[in-house]
């Protein structure tokens, strides 16, 4: 900050010190949340298990909830993405004023054995942030600026 300027991070959610260590320099951080558990977490990231990942990931969050920076919350959409899925992610995001959720669709890469999404996630970012009262956005492509933002109405 000693040059007036702030920077912006993606992250991938495993080290809550490294954050720490840049908190007072941010003004935005994009974290990944790859899955409901840590196995799927390890899965998509071809990693080993961390148990701890989605308390690192929660963590974070946390830290820049306090520190009020921004926090966009990537989530890929693959072909076996589940709403029991996402309901499960949404639920740990729940209570935060400072985090805008992305869903993006995954989009099949030569070398990598997932499934497609073919799912209509306009629909499953609409049901997110109706039901969770979290905003939410999602790309459909990763090419371009086709982004969206869900039909978000904050309740109660």
């Amino acid at each position: 900050d000693m040059h007036g300027k702030k920077i912006s991070l993606a992250h991938n959610g495993s080290s809550p010190s490294f954050i720490r260590s840049l908190l007072p320099y941010l003004d935005y951080v994009a974290i990944d949340f790859k899955g409901a558990t840590p196995d799927e977490i390890a899965r998509r990231s071809s990693t080993t298990v961390n148990p701890s990942s989605i308390d690192n990931i929660i963590q974070i969050i946390d830290m820049c909830q306090q520190a009020n920076v921004l926090v966009d919350v990537r989530t890929v959409i693959f072909g076996d993405t589940t709403m029991d899925d996402l309901d499960r992610i949404a639920g740990r995001l729940t209570g935060y004023n400072n985090i805008f959720w992305t869903l993006r669709k995954y989009s099949p890469i030569d070398g990598c054995n997932f499934l497609p999404a073919l799912n209509d996630i306009r629909f499953m970012a609409d049901y997110l942030s109706n039901t969770y009262g979290l905003p939410v956005g999602y790309r459909d492509k990763w090419i371009g600026c086709n982004f969206y933002i869900a039909g978000f109405r904050k309740t109660g």
